[in-house]
Order: C-alpha cells, then sequence, then structure tokens
C-alpha cells in the first residue's frame, strides 16, 4: 500500500487504468501532465507570496509552506514524474508486449500455403518445412522447437526480448 494517495505507485495506476478500461500508457501521461500542472501552479503561486497555502483533495485541510519548502515540493514531484515515466522510456509495457504478439508470423518467416516453415533451429539443418505455425505460434515436428512470434524474432535476428518487442511494434 503507498503511504501517499497523492502520490499513487505505478500498479496502482495501472489497476485505476483496467477499471475504467484506458491504456496504462495513457493513464500514466495523464498523470504526468496533472503533476506538471500542479508544479507550474506552486510555482507561479510562490512568484505571488511569501507563503503559499494548498489545499487538500478534499479540499478540507491547508497546508502552508514557505519558500524553501517549495523548491523541495517541486523537486519532489519532478522525482516523482522521473519514477513514472522510468519504464515508458526504458522499458516495454503489457499493451506493448500483446501489440507485438499479434503481427503476423508471415512479416518475420517465410511459411507455405499448408501453413508450415523450415525451422529456424540453428541446430537443425531443415531441407523440408516441419515446423507447423498457428495462431501465431511454431512448433518443429523434427527437433520440438517452439515459439510465439516474439522468440522467433529474437531468434532470428539475436535480440533480447525488449528490443524484439520493441522491434515487432515499430517503437
Amino acid at each position: 500500500m503507498n503511504k501517499n494517495p497523492e502520490r499513487p505507485s505505478k500498479q496502482q495506476i495501472k489497476d485505476k487504468c483496467l477499471v475504467f478500461d484506458i491504456p496504462y500508457l495513457f493513464g500514466i501521461e495523464r498523470k504526468i501532465d496533472f503533476i506538471k500542472l500542479l508544479i507550474e501552479n506552486i510555482y507561479e503561486e510562490s512568484l505571488k507570496t511569501e507563503n503559499l497555502f494548498l489545499r487538500s483533495r478534499t479540499g478540507r485541510e491547508l497546508l502552508i509552506i514557505d519558500k524553501k519548502s517549495i523548491k523541495e515540493k517541486i523537486k519532489s514531484l519532478k522525482k516523482y514524474i522521473a519514477y513514472l515515466k522510468s519504464d515508458n522510456e526504458r522499458g516495454i509495457t503489457p499493451d506493448m508486449i500483446l501489440s507485438a504478439k499479434k503481427v503476423n508470423l508471415e512479416k518475420i518467416i517465410k511459411i507455405n500455403p499448408k501453413g508450415m516453415a523450415e525451422c529456424i533451429n540453428p541446430d537443425h539443418n531443415d531441407k523440408n518445412p516441419s515446423m507447423d505455425t498457428r495462431n501465431n505460434y511454431v512448433y518443429c515436428y523434427s527437433c520440438g522447437y517452439s515459439g510465439d512470434v516474439i522468440e522467433i524474432t529474437m531468434k532470428i535476428n539475436s535480440m533480447d526480448f525488449q528490443t524484439a518487442v520493441r522491434y515487432l511494434t515499430n517503437g
């Protein structure tokens, strides 16, 4: 459980996004926009007066912040923005993985009209197509190799998981 309700964790944001049926990245972006607006308002108000009065979300409590604390509050909010952005810039999201898994296998490997392809396993020299391709998933009847479109991309292009997902989603 997060100690500060004004700063929900990524998991709490993700849960809320599921409830309202909106993409996770959209929820993160809206939260970041809200915090940037809050920072802007705090800064503008701090220019007008010595002490800053902020109301909580409930509107009941008044919080008095002096000029020194204002800088600390803005710095703290900027760190929270960096925390929210951390997975979105370096990592991948569940939405990206789902999108990557929907990429048609025919864009990655050559599939014959019967739905068979030559095995991509380097330990198996396949002269005749022995790899079955169904539902964006492959299985080689000769050597037992299996995988989905992401694993195939990783194997063919010597990529790690994150790079393969970005490649498939053109991210």
